[in-house]
């Protein structure tokens, strides 16, 4: 945590993270071009295993994908 401001991870840090491996790369792309499985359950995984490696330790818990079709977490709740 940082003493000075008391946040566990910066705003501005999670939006370049976000915005450098997730949006910019795949913004009105193909997905099939980029995962195997484009099912929200194939997407929350792939997604999880790209942005784990870009947080510390502990810090990255799951990753939710939710579409119009439903909703998947990877790992799936209760997995921890």
């Amino acid at each position: 945590m940082d003493e000075r401001s008391g946040l566990v991870f910066e705003r501005e840090r999670l939006d370049r993270i976000l915005r450098l491996s997730v949006i910019e790369p795949l913004d009105g792309q193909c997905l099939n071009e980029f995962f195997p499985n484009v099912s929200n359950e194939g997407l929350a995984r792939a997604l999880y295993l790209r942005l784990k490696p870009l947080f510390p330790p502990e810090m990255l818990v799951r990753v939710r994908v939710s579409t119009p079709d439903g909703t998947a977490h990877f790992p799936a709740v209760g997995a921890l």
